[in-house]
């Protein structure tokens, strides 16, 4: 079955919503609705912090209250939803930052205020559709997690690619440096191959350039 309905955020609010354990199903709904629809300044524990759309700060402990599970149950749920680019997360010692990974998909501007057979941004039916199978075929070609900190993901095909444009050094070095930022900013990138490269390119276009097995490189 296609289609939409609408969800207030007050559901949360309801007693049926409440009364008992959350189902993996009903967290992850949750988690839709806590997420902010605009970009945001928020005060958290005496600290002024930006919020962006499709994102929100909590805690762990917080959402084990509000789910009833235990902490450890919510720590998994989350790295599940991860793995799976459903999300990204960053903890610290005082907060979990969630950041819904295309967030527009679920939350589009405008949803239910027009009777035309365009989308909000005037995708219409036909277009979309053919959208949603470029989407999924992407979402099958399955991908390697690469990184000390597990935020890197390539296909065989990118990462093999990678191999034949850079040296396994360079390649490594590469990975790092995305692997490090994504985990120091939380920011999200669609194509990690792709994001590598132009860096590569802005490094070598302000001339950081080094010389490997006679190749140039940008320095990081």
């Amino acid at each position: 079955m296609d289609g939409w309905i609408k969800l207030h955020r007050q559901i949360r609010e309801h007693f049926l919503w409440n009364g008992e354990k959350f189902s993996k199903g009903q967290a992850w709904v949750d988690m839709l609705l806590r997420a902010n629809h605009k970009d945001a300044q928020v005060i958290f524990r005496d600290e002024v912090i930006s919020i962006n759309r499709g994102s929100f700060i909590t805690s762990e402990l917080k959402l084990a209250a509000n789910w009833k599970w235990s902490r450890g149950k919510v720590r998994r749920f989350l790295d599940e939803l991860k793995i799976h680019e459903m999300c990204y997360i960053k903890r610290d010692k005082r907060k979990t930052a969630i950041t819904i990974c295309k967030y527009y998909t679920y939350q589009k501007e405008g949803f239910g205020n027009s009777t035309s057979d365009s989308t909000s941004d005037g995708t219409t039916e036909s277009q979309q559709k053919d959208i949603n199978k470029n989407v999924n075929k992407k979402k099958n070609e399955k991908k390697k997690i690469y990184g000390g900190f597990k935020h890197v993901r390539l296909t065989d095909k990118e990462h093999e690619k990678l191999k034949a444009d850079y040296s396994e050094n360079k390649l490594n070095v590469m990975i790092k440096n995305l692997d490090e930022y994504i985990e120091m900013t939380g920011k999200v990138y669609k194509n990690h191959s792709l994001t590598m490269r132009k860096w590569e390119e802005k490094n070598i276009g302000k001339g950081n350039v080094y010389i490997e097995k006679g190749k140039k490189y940008g320095i990081d």
